[in-house]
């Protein structure tokens, strides 16, 4: 079954109302959207991807929206076929930030990178890189909001969830011809939606065969402290 395009779930929701898709049509790609990028703030599948990433000789910190990419949410890993850099912790990485003389990752030895962590919009890597390396970051992306000009385009959400969009813009019809104020119930109907599919999601995943990549990183935490 093939995602359905915006032109496609507009008029799915118009169906539900009693009004001309050219009064309404506005509205609802808002709604779609603001559903859209609450999806994008969980740890979903659909909104992974994976970036090239240079590591330079002697660099240890890159700008995370030049260097990577300018859609990160936040990143999930990063490797290369040296092998890979064990991510710190967000509290443990802003520790380090305002802490940087007390910073337990600090050497003056390069070779490639054991640990990173980012803050701030940059990513930080050490110890410093002794040459460059190609590497890839695995991202959880912020996707592009939709317009008008986007009706031919589908969402990145799996095809049999598109109705969680839909039942969210419906509802939010309603309440714009019935009864505004029940538009808090329908949001919080759809977190509660959005929430049960983000636990699946991650339930599914955690339950399926780990990678290579994650069968080192184990080993990693159990045995070498958690570095490389």
């Amino acid at each position: 079954m093939a995602n359905r395009t915006l032109d496609e779930l507009i008029d799915a929701v118009v169906l539900k109302g009693h009004i001309a898709r050219a009064d309404i049509e506005d509205e609802i790609i808002e709604w779609l959207n603001d559903a859209y990028m609450e999806l994008a703030d969980l740890d979903l599948p659909c909104f992974e991807t994976t970036a090239s990433l240079l590591l330079l000789a002697d660099t240890m910190t890159y700008t995370i929206s030049s260097a990577i990419a300018d859609n990160v949410r936040k990143i999930i890993a990063i490797h290369s076929s040296e092998g890979v850099i064990d991510l710190i912790e967000p509290n443990r990485a802003k520790q380090i930030y305002f802490s940087d003389i007390s910073d337990p990752t600090y050497t003056e030895q390069n070779e490639y990178p054991a640990v990173a962590w980012e803050y701030e919009g940059v990513l930080n890597v050490v110890p410093k890189p002794d040459q460059n390396y190609s590497a890839y970051v695995d991202y959880y992306l912020i996707p592009d909001r939709f317009t008008v000009a986007d009706l031919a385009e589908s969402f990145l959400i799996p095809a049999h969830k598109e109705t969680i969009l839909i039942d969210y813009a419906k509802g939010m019809l309603d309440a714009r011809e019935k009864d505004w104020e029940s538009s808090d119930r329908v949001k919080t109907d759809f977190l509660r939606k959005a929430r049960a599919w983000e636990i699946k999601s991650n339930k599914s995943r955690y339950a399926r065969p780990v990678t290579l990549i994650e069968l080192q990183r184990q080993y990693n935490e159990t045995y070498n402290g958690g570095k490389w």
